[in-house]
């Protein structure tokens, strides 16, 4: 039987916008790979019953070799050619596993390497209640739609604006009916909102940054030298 408090660490980026065949996942960052910093924070968390990691094909040997001292990890699962197929992966291989639909699943990027127990404590007590939680960052700066990509069409409430990120969780009842139910959204919880939940939203972090260019992984990188 499957845990009842599950994480899903999804590595299996192809982090191509960096050169090279390493995915970024896996860049050692003071000789631990990226997603090793996540999946810590994960291990450690008391919330936590079971960790699942989503891998790139080919990958599969290095990042068991990273993960062997991690105890909670339970499984490794191949991700796909997109994060939406990779957590549709993961979340086959639960069902085949045999997991409740009572059970709560977060889903954590392997590329946001500043995440707090904090945040997945309270993913978990939120989802508990709500059936879906979200971590977001309240927006800050002034926001506005454009048409054409070349000019201001209207401002938006910023007041009402917020960045999302991971984690996200999810009874898994509901993610298995959201994620077959909506397709082409741009994350986990936006697929839920489309199937007709409504998340509850936890607090981020600006910290809780995602790595998306080299200058973020020097950021972060100069962060844990300090």
């Amino acid at each position: 039987m499957v845990s009842e408090r599950i994480a899903i660490l999804l590595i299996g980026g192809s982090g191509t916008r960096f050169g090279g065949k390493t995915p970024k996942q896996l860049f050692p960052i003071l000789g631990k790979p990226l997603f090793c910093y996540a999946l810590e924070t994960l291990n450690r968390s008391s919330s936590v019953d079971a960790i699942y990691l989503v891998v790139k094909e080919g990958t599969l040997g290095d990042v068991k070799e990273s993960a062997q001292a991690y105890e909670k990890i339970q499984g490794y699962i191949l991700g796909g050619g997109s994060r939406e197929d990779s957590v549709d992966n993961a979340i086959s291989f639960l069902e085949k596993e045999g997991a409740s639909g009572n059970a709560l699943v977060l889903i954590q990027d392997g590329d946001r390497p500043n995440l707090t127990e904090r945040m997945i404590e309270e993913n978990f007590q939120k989802a508990s209640v709500c059936g879906a939680a979200v971590t977001a960052m309240p927006c800050s700066d002034s926001v506005f739609c454009s048409e054409d990509g070349e000019t201001v069409s209207r401002y938006l409430n910023r007041n009402e604006i917020y960045q999302a990120q991971t984690p996200q969780t999810f009874r898994f009842s509901l993610l298995k009916k959201a994620l077959r139910s909506a397709t082409g959204a741009t994350d986990d919880a936006s697929r839920a909102l489309l199937f007709g939940a409504k998340p509850a939203i936890v607090r981020g972090e600006s910290q809780n940054y995602k790595i998306n260019t080299e200058e973020d992984m020097e950021r972060f990188r100069k962060e844990v030298s300090s």
